[in-house]
Parts: structure tokens; C-alpha cells; sequence
């Protein structure tokens, strides 16, 4: 095979990377919205209700927020990201092969930033799925303490 064929074959292959990893991006990024949308909506209800609650629901309430939240981070978000992370590796092979990362490639410095090599390992830099995360555990915070303002479970 010609060069010239495996550079288009490479950078087909780096397309549908990049492709793989905006839809994945985007998946997390309407998870947490929605989340987020959710648990402060509820949040506000409860804390413009009339509803007060009982020890035991208060109880109730938080664990059953804690097991959604746990399996929620244990099952989807966690299949997402190692979907992610397998790309990311992937594509920085690929744009190591293109020359992205050798200077004097394409121009005197390289064309990507060396540490972009590490991405989707343990040394990678992003941290887009713990900032998401976080995002979820805020709201569940929130809530879990409208709920417990909601009852005497607090004082």
C-alpha cells in the first residue's frame, strides 16, 4: 500500500474518532443537564411546598437519591467513558502516526501538544467526566439537603 492510501485511511479512521467521541461528549452532556435539571426542580417544589417529611422518608428519600446516583455512575457514565477513553487512545495513535506530535512535521513546533499523547490513560489531562460528575453530585447535595430542611431530620 502507497502512502498516499494510508494517510487517507488514517485520516478516515481519525474522522470517525472524532466522530465517536462528540456523540459520546454530547451523551454525558445531556445526561448531566437533564440530571441536574431534574434533582434542582424537585428541589425547588419541595422547598415551595407544603410538604413536610417524616424521619423515615427523609431517610428514604436520600438513600434511594444515593443508589440512583451510584448506579447511575457505576453503569452508564462508567460505560461512556471507557468508550471515550478507548477512542481518545485510538486517535492519539493515529495522529501520532499522521506526524501531529513530531516537529518539523507540518511546521517547526508540533502540531498538537505532546501531552495529548497521554489522552484516554491514567496520565491524560481531561477531566470532562469528573466535572460532570461533580455537576450530578451537587444536585443530589441539594436535594438531600431540601429534604432534610423538609423534616426535623436536621435540627
Amino acid at each position: 500500500m502507497n502512502e498516499d492510501n494510508k494517510t487517507t485511511i488514517l485520516l478516515a479512521a481519525l474522522e470517525e474518532r472524532y466522530k465517536a467521541m462528540h456523540i459520546i461528549r454530547g451523551r454525558l452532556q445531556n445526561l448531566a443537564i437533564w440530571v441536574l435539571g431534574i434533582l434542582f426542580a424537585a428541589s425547588g417544589w419541595l422547598f415551595q411546598s407544603d410538604v413536610y417529611l417524616q424521619h423515615h422518608e427523609q431517610v428514604m428519600l436520600i438513600l434511594f437519591l444515593v443508589l440512583i446516583t451510584a448506579v447511575l455512575f457505576t453503569t452508564y457514565i462508567k460505560d461512556l467513558e471507557k468508550g471515550f477513553k478507548g477512542q481518545q487512545k485510538v486517535a492519539a495513535k493515529i495522529e501520532n502516526a499522521l506526524g501531529f506530535y513530531t516537529e518539523g512535521a507540518f511546521m517547526a513546533e508540533t502540531v498538537y501538544p505532546n501531552e495529548w499523547k497521554k489522552a484516554g490513560t491514567e496520565d491524560g489531562t481531561g477531566k470532562y467526566f469528573d466535572t460532570n460528575k461533580i455537576m450530578i453530585i451537587t444536585g443530589v447535595i441539594v436535594l438531600s439537603l431540601t429534604i432534610l430542611v423538609k423534616g426535623n431530620l436536621l435540627f
